[in-house]
């Protein structure tokens, strides 16, 4: 394969993302190689514990990026490719991005845009009762039609729809209704989880914590 080629390919796996200055989230890039043919990726950033780390994929494969440098809205990575290393700026304004690619050899421009708000998807969820038991569950968030939409599901079965759902870059809020009542639920995106509380109508509550 040409390494144009390979370097087209290797970024339609990766979703290229950024937003101002949280970089959480997925992000859809497109670009073009070598011989002038359209490419599409996508890629995940996390951050975890003040590194900011990247999850692409492609088809069936899956890649880990590490070594993440970010300076305000403008963040890089290196990606070694057979017998290259490919490497990537990009920087963030609003909801697009903008960058290039190069090797020793060649380069091209790359552009792309957030992919909804990076919350999407199916999230772990596990709340702390008063007492100080757990319990889980799994959340999933969507869009359909350009709106949220999602369900609570029980490891046991059975799945609850999210109520008053609100979904922002960096946080989500709903109501479930559950056959002992109405519980609120809000959460913020912190280090690649949802953190936040969990509140009843008779002024129970407790944390609650999502991952995916």
């Amino acid at each position: 394969m040409r390494l144009l080629t390979t370097i087209s390919s290797l970024m339609t796996l990766f979703p290229l993302a950024l937003l101002g200055a949280d970089f959480n989230g997925t992000w859809t890039i497109q670009s073009v190689d070598g011989d002038g043919r359209p490419v599409k990726g996508e890629i995940t950033f996390v951050e975890e514990g003040g590194a900011l780390k990247a999850k692409m994929s492609a088809g069936q494969e899956r890649r880990v990026i590490e070594k993440v440098q970010r300076d305000s809205d403008r963040v890089s990575f290196e990606i070694p490719w057979e017998d290259q290393t490919v490497t990537i700026r990009l920087e963030a304004a609003g909801d697009s991005l903008k960058g290039r690619w190069t090797t020793g050899d060649a380069d091209g421009t790359i552009t792309g845009a957030r992919l909804g708000n990076g919350l999407g998807g199916v999230w772990k969820l596990s709340a702390v009762r008063p007492n100080g038991s757990t319990i889980n569950a799994e959340m999933e968030l969507k869009q359909e039609g350009g709106e949220w939409k999602g369900v609570m599901r029980a490891p046991e079965g059975g799945s609850l729809g999210l109520q008053q759902l609100a979904v922002a870059p960096d946080q989500v809020g709903f109501q479930v209704d559950t056959q002992n009542g109405s519980v609120k639920i809000l959460m913020k995106l912190q280090d690649g989880m949802l953190k936040g509380t969990w509140s009843t109508a008779d002024s129970a509550s407790g944390a609650i914590e999502a991952r995916r």
